[in-house]
């Protein structure tokens, strides 16, 4: 359901909610914006970021050195929300398959999960008209990004937000993007 929602709000939630599973882990908020406000569900972007800093929090050594970002930028007309973890990465050769459910990485080994959360973040993205990608190399961590339009279903601005010129990774929907 779109309603007015405010993703620097979102992410300071998600950064507080999981302050304590983060452990030594230090959680970063990257955030250039008081607010963003635009027609979004707030409840399925509050399951996505809990999904990705949670898929962060479990795949990063417990070490003041692992950080954990979450950030957001305007970019090319559109709200750019990433979280970034310092953790093992995700093989080139199963990146394309991330988003798929059930799927979970060869590099998992007892981490507990499902293989479900991924496909269903990427499920609410792609209803609101965004996009999830992926950008890793094994050994470097991973950064996830979604990527969502400032418009509102109508066409109007949600809140006249500007593009501040940074560029994409051009990554497609659903996507890896080889980092």
């Amino acid at each position: 359901r779109r309603e007015p929602t405010d993703l620097v709000a979102l992410l300071r939630r998600a950064v507080a909610d999981h302050g304590a599973a983060a452990g030594r882990r230090p959680l970063r908020l990257d955030v250039e914006e008081e607010s963003l406000v635009g027609q979004w569900d707030p409840v399925g972007l509050g399951r996505v970021l809990d999904n990705l800093v949670s898929n962060a929090i479990k795949y990063s050594p417990d070490s003041p050195d692992a950080e954990i970002t979450l950030g957001l930028r305007l970019v090319d007309g559109a709200a750019v929300l990433r979280v970034r973890d310092r953790g093992h990465g995700i093989p080139e050769g199963e990146q394309a398959r991330v988003f798929e459910r059930f799927y979970r990485g060869a590099n998992a080994g007892d981490t507990p999960g499902t293989g479900l959360g991924l496909a269903a973040a990427l499920q609410v993205v792609e209803a609101l008209g965004g996009s999830l990608t992926l950008s890793s190399r094994e050994g470097d961590g991973a950064e996830f990004a979604v990527t969502l339009p400032l418009d509102t279903p109508d066409g109007a601005e949600s809140d006249g937000a500007e593009s501040d010129g940074a560029e994409s990774d051009g990554a497609a929907p659903g996507t890896a993007a080889a980092g």
